[in-house]
């Protein structure tokens, strides 16, 4: 075939080149296009991984600095009320801060409290004081400076009675010894369980109590307190750095504390806690707290005025 030539070949080879010159520049465009949303795509993944880089920067960061920074220790409380299933546990009015009487008593003959789970047998200390190591003087010294620690302190009274059967506070021996003292609550008026056993046991009277405030459980009057000492243990009066020895007034405190809905705080620092120490002769600032908690603070002239119990009959079998 023969080649094109003169004017005709001129033209069609111009036509060529401009159509080549055409898709190059079109392919160029298209490329270009491409390439800027390509660089597009990957500056805004890159953005988008330098973002995600320094966030996750951040939260190690601060993740870092969080273990690093030394946590702050968690202040122990310093009480703690008894809470009993029914709730926390008070005498006469069941409302938190009111006042309350009790008639506290020494045993003078045996006593049995069938169901109770400390002191459930107790002996006299009445003419039984030597067991204790202490004159009968040096008990009755001690016992009321225990009383008088509390009524200092709070909106609380006590009165000693003669009678165990007009008392809600039984003080005696433990006829089974062990540990060193112990006391027992309880909310209702029957201290000894049915003695048969049916598949429904009878239901017991209800506990008068108070609905709960906010974040508190509801408060149940107490009917009836224990406190029980062991004879076979060694006790003092007074303090002189023998630990293996308790002092009879601050042990007699400690328990009078449970007998008024105390319990053992997490604070050593406070005489309500479970360990003896003698370190503090008297009530400590937690002490204070948790009995003003459910009585109120003291009241030289008392008017408030006090509901009387019924305390639950003796059984001395």
């Amino acid at each position: 075939m023969r080649k094109p030539t003169g004017r005709r070949h001129r033209k069609a080879t111009r036509e060529a080149r401009a159509s080549a010159r055409h898709l190059l520049q079109v392919s160029v465009a298209s490329f270009a296009i491409a390439s800027l949303a390509l660089d597009d795509a990957t500056a805004q993944q890159h953005d988008l991984k330098v973002k995600i880089g320094a966030a996750t920067a951040r939260g190690a960061l601060v993740e870092t600095e969080r273990w690093l920074t030394p946590r702050p220790r968690r202040t122990p409380r310093t009480y703690r009320h008894i809470r009993l299933p029914e709730g926390n546990v008070k005498w006469g009015d069941p409302r938190r801060g009111a006042g309350a009487t009790v008639r506290f008593a020494v045993l003078t003959e045996p006593a049995r409290f069938a169901g109770a789970r400390n002191c459930p047998r107790l002996l006299p200390i009445i003419g039984y004081e030597t067991r204790l190591g202490v004159s009968a003087p040096a008990f009755d010294r001690a016992l009321r400076r225990a009383v008088a620690a509390w009524e200092a302190v709070a909106d609380i009274r006590f009165e000693r009675v003669a009678k165990a059967d007009a008392a809600h506070i039984l003080i005696g021996l433990q006829q089974r010894p062990r540990g060193r003292a112990y006391a027992n609550v309880s909310t209702s008026l029957h201290d000894r369980p049915p003695a048969i056993r049916t598949r429904k046991p009878p239901t017991k009277p209800a506990a008068e109590k108070l609905p709960p405030g906010k974040n508190q459980p509801p408060v149940v009057r107490l009917t009836r307190a224990l406190v029980c000492l062991n004879p076979t243990a060694a006790w003092k009066v007074g303090f002189d750095g023998d630990l293996d020895r308790y002092d009879l007034r601050y042990t007699l405190i400690h328990e009078l504390g449970h007998a008024i809905g105390l319990d053992h705080p997490r604070d050593r620092g406070q005489l309500m806690h479970f360990r003896y120490s003698e370190a503090f002769r008297g009530l400590q600032p937690g002490d204070i707290a948790g009995v003003r908690a459910l009585y109120g603070p003291a009241k030289r002239t008392r008017q408030t005025a006090v509901q009387r119990e019924t305390p639950a009959p003796l059984d001395r079998r």
